[in-house]
């Protein structure tokens, strides 16, 4: 990945006067990042609790 869009991806602003300013409300750390990607996958694939205790007992056999 080019650190041009690594750095969108984070949160920088490509318009700061400064490196301070580009940075101010980034994400310097790849596991927020994964952590915002993870939350919304799972909010798109949400399981009712019956189907989720379902596929917790299938995976168990």
């Amino acid at each position: 990945m080019p650190r041009a869009e690594a750095s969108r991806r984070r949160g920088f602003d490509p318009d700061g006067a400064t490196p301070q300013d580009r940075a101010r409300k980034a994400s310097l750390f790849y596991g927020d990042l994964l952590h915002q990607l993870m939350t919304a996958q799972l909010r798109v694939h949400t399981l009712d609790l019956p189907e989720l205790e379902a596929a917790i007992a299938k995976g168990k056999k």
